[in-house]
């Protein structure tokens, strides 16, 4: 069986005096590939991981920036990350608690007594970016962005993605400086994005086809079929078969019903 240490924080002082014979030990247990977390004590020196992976073939490294060192992140701590991200040993970002990708593929069949026999799928690839920090009373301050796409060239290019990332950072120091507000209880407007998502949640999910059978749902609409629902100057298209609107991927896009 072959092991692979995939986060180990090799560079830490605390294993200089007997480094080594650790990664020795390590080998003899049956570590095949080994991968060095390279956060280091902070900003200032993110290639520390660096120097085990040029010294190791069998050693692999990530550089990256600790969320809690995330305040102390200037733009040239960022440039320094794109350059050393190009290292032929550094494989991967590491303990930078700032991004993921997933992706998956459906490939469904569909045949009945009519005739009908298709066979269909679509491919979903989701970059997110996470960054968090924390208030100086202890508050736990989050932000997420997240960019879909239904194959990778798609997705936006790097200079978008660092402009997310940058504005992402702006928005946490803002908040680590702003006033904690008292519990409010009235109007509130929504501006852009916000009021996109409160709709979505007040409206989209209780128009949903399953939601309207369950019993247990709210099934708010079930009994609204050609009634008005919203005021006149609002309309609502809903057309599952649009795949893009404005160069961006649609999650909810499918070509068949089935």
């Amino acid at each position: 069986m072959e092991l692979i240490d995939s986060h180990a924080h090799i560079d830490f002082p605390q294993f200089a005096e007997d480094r080594e014979a650790m990664l020795e030990r390590a080998r003899a247990a049956g570590i095949t590939t080994l991968l060095a977390i390279g956060t280091g004590p902070g900003p200032e020196k993110l290639d520390s991981a660096l120097p085990f992976a040029e010294k190791h073939d069998w050693i692999y490294a990530t550089v990256g920036i600790h969320p809690h060192e995330a305040k102390e992140v200037t733009r040239q701590h960022l440039d320094e990350l794109a350059r050393l991200s190009k290292h032929a040993k550094v494989i991967a970002w590491g303990e930078i608690g700032l991004d993921g990708l997933s992706s998956s593929a459906t490939n469904d069949y569909l045949a009945n007594t009519e005739g009908t026999s298709v066979q269909h799928g679509i491919a979903s690839i989701r970059l997110s970016i996470y960054a968090r920090t924390k208030a100086d009373d202890g508050m736990e301050l989050y932000r997420f962005e997240s960019f879909d796409a239904h194959s990778a060239d798609h997705l936006p290019g790097d200079a978008t993605i660092r402009q997310t990332i940058e504005t992402m950072v702006r928005d946490l120091k803002a908040l680590r400086a702003a006033p904690v507000i008292e519990p409010y209880t009235g109007p509130a407007i929504l501006s852009g994005r916000a009021s996109g998502v409160f709709f979505h949640e007040i409206f989209g999910h209780r128009i949903e086809g399953h939601r309207q059978k369950n019993e247990a749902e709210g099934q708010t609409f079930t009994k609204k079929i050609n009634q008005p629902v919203l005021p006149d100057f609002i309309s609502v298209i809903d057309d599952p078969t649009m795949e893009r609107i404005s160069g961006t991927d649609l999650n909810g896009y499918y070509a068949f019903d089935d």
